[in-house]
């Protein structure tokens, strides 16, 4: 596997989940332990959300309560599922890692500071998040079995489970490996929630991270231009021009970095916008109905967790939106008036260029931004009174 310094905690968990290659490639034996283990999750994941589905349409008549019981779970594992997919199975993915590589290879042999250190804090952020919501992530996964553990003893004919499943056999009969099957797909869940999500990020914080790249070249154009032109005896003009084409050049790479990676989650951002604001929806109406419980202070939890989730996808999808923008500003920093006519009349495309903001997508509509994040939030608000309505 390559050494990697922005993606190493990205691929570390998605082989964990059994998502990615394994770092045994070297070793047949453990390469072919991590290829069953990696289809046993899956499988098993599967079969889960399977249940999950069986026991919602088998309580249609059961009431409205607990219907959207199972959906607060259902809802977010059926986007996990296509997003699981997609990171599995999808080459523009890999291609996209693959970029991001050797990308990164051609920063870290580089002579330029600022780039390094542009990369090093994205790297650094982006495994903050990492880890960071990896733990929030497992976290939350483990407060919905307090509830079970607190009642396993008790002398109950039908003591609580986790989520809302199907089972082949009588599920409080057999109370104990009920629970135990639904610890293992929660956690699970969770695992592929998270890394595939995490990853997903990190394409966007790498894109942001290259633009602000492009900003600094830009902005040190002058400076740089000067180093260049005595470090290989070129007049300052011809290392002016030179150092433009190669400006020109990284934007292009960029354009279309940012068009690959919409075309790869465009279709997934829209189906998680609509399963957001309904997802959210459900776990209010859930709260307002169900009262205060112990119970409570989960689902609590559980929506915090998932709305953190929507703005971070949110906020850096506006962020490349303001850093793209910002590429004009770069040009007016790049004391351009020092320059020769040629050399002006090609940073004005690229100012005119950054007037068309680089974005991601919802499907083939909105680009993703704050005000969307708003939006579904708004939404879930309806959903809510919605529910109450019905349910009153």
């Amino acid at each position: 596997m390559a050494k990697d310094c922005y993606l190493k905690y990205n691929i570390i968990w998605l082989a964990f989940g059994g998502l990615w290659p394994s770092f045994f490639k070297h070793n047949k034996a453990l390469h072919a332990v991590h290829i069953i283990y990696s289809l046993i999750l899956c499988i098993y994941f599967t079969m889960f959300l399977l249940s999950e589905y069986i026991d919602l349409f088998q309580n249609l008549d059961a009431g409205l309560f607990e219907i959207v019981n199972n959906l607060t779970v259902t809802l977010l594992y059926t986007v996990t599922m296509v997003k699981l997919l997609v990171v599995m199975y999808s080459n523009k993915i890999r291609k996209i890692v693959q970029q991001i590589r050797i990308t990164e290879h051609i920063i870290l042999e580089g002579d330029d500071e600022e780039a390094k250190n542009i990369f090093y804090k994205a790297a650094k952020l982006n495994h903050l998040l990492n880890n960071g919501f990896m733990f929030l992530d497992f976290l939350t996964v483990e407060l919905f079995y307090i509830y079970p553990f607190v009642h396993m003893f008790s002398n109950s004919p039908e003591r609580p489970l986790p989520f809302k499943s199907w089972f082949p056999f009588d599920r409080y009969k057999y109370y104990h490996v009920s629970l135990g099957l639904q610890i293992m797909a929660g956690n699970v869940g969770g695992c592929f929630t998270g890394t595939t999500d995490i990853l997903f990020w990190a394409f966007f914080i790498y894109g942001i991270a290259q633009i602000k790249i492009l900003h600094s070249k830009i902005a040190n154009l002058r400076r740089d231009s000067l180093q260049y032109s005595s470090k290989h005896g070129t007049d300052l003009d011809s290392s002016v021009k030179c150092l433009v084409i190669k400006c020109i050049r990284l934007h292009q790479i960029i354009i279309k970095y940012f068009k690959d990676v919409n075309a790869s989650v465009n279709i997934l951002m829209l189906l998680d916008f609509f399963i957001c604001s309904l997802q959210f929806g459900c776990i209010g109406f859930q709260m307002i109905i169900g009262g205060f419980s112990v119970s409570q202070i989960t689902t609590l939890e559980y929506l915090f967790v998932v709305m953190l989730q929507m703005f971070i996808f949110y906020w850096y999808a506006n962020e490349i939106i303001i850093e793209s923008q910002h590429l004009s500003m770069a040009v007016w920093e790049s004391e351009f008036y020092e320059f020769s006519v040629d050399t002006q009349k090609t940073l004005l495309i690229i100012m005119m260029r950054s007037q068309k903001p680089l974005h991601i997508t919802l499907g083939p509509f909105n680009p993703m931004s704050n005000a969307i994040a708003i939006t579904i939030v708004r939404f879930s608000y309806s959903y809510v009174a919605l529910l109450r309505q019905f349910y009153n």
